[in-house]
């Protein structure tokens, strides 16, 4: 997961002393892995990559995404490269966030030209719906299947 949390610099990709977060080296996906080597455990535009199959990093995550919920009172969260997301990490997700709040939706990018892939994102990894960015054909014949004008 590429995310918000731990941008190029993050101090906890070092184990820095002036790190304010729980962060730390040992929570990432080696470095230099290409994503186009391993879909979910590769850096994707040089990000550093959690390894989101360990579960202090998956609940690390799974309170921030907690917290944003109860103090902001958020409506959705917008899951950007959702196909890189560790698969375990929605088994997590669905029962502490979207079972304590089922009304935040999850949408979840995904870049790809398979319909029955996208739907499995919906069935059985949490999204509430997909986004397929950069895919305009597919994106109007979804729309189409789905009724969504």
């Amino acid at each position: 997961m590429c995310g918000e949390p731990c941008g190029y610099c993050h101090p906890g990709q070092t184990d820095a002393a002036d790190n304010p977060t729980p962060i730390r080296a040992t929570w990432f996906n080696p470095r230099g892995l290409r994503c186009e080597d391993n879909l979910i455990k590769g850096e994707l535009s040089g990000l550093p990559d959690f390894n989101l199959d360990q579960i202090d990093v998956i609940d690390y995550h799974i309170q921030l995404l907690i917290s944003w919920i109860s103090e902001t009172g958020i409506d959705a969260i917008r899951m950007d490269t959702a196909k890189h997301v560790e698969k375990g990490f929605w088994n997590y997700y669905k029962t502490q966030v979207h079972g304590r709040f089922p009304e935040v939706s999850l949408i979840g990018e995904v870049l790809t030209y398979s319909i029955d892939e996208l739907t499995n994102y919906q069935k059985y990894w949490a999204s509430t719906a997909c986004l397929i960015s950069r895919c305009r054909e597919h994106s109007t014949r979804v729309c189409r299947e789905w009724r969504i004008y």
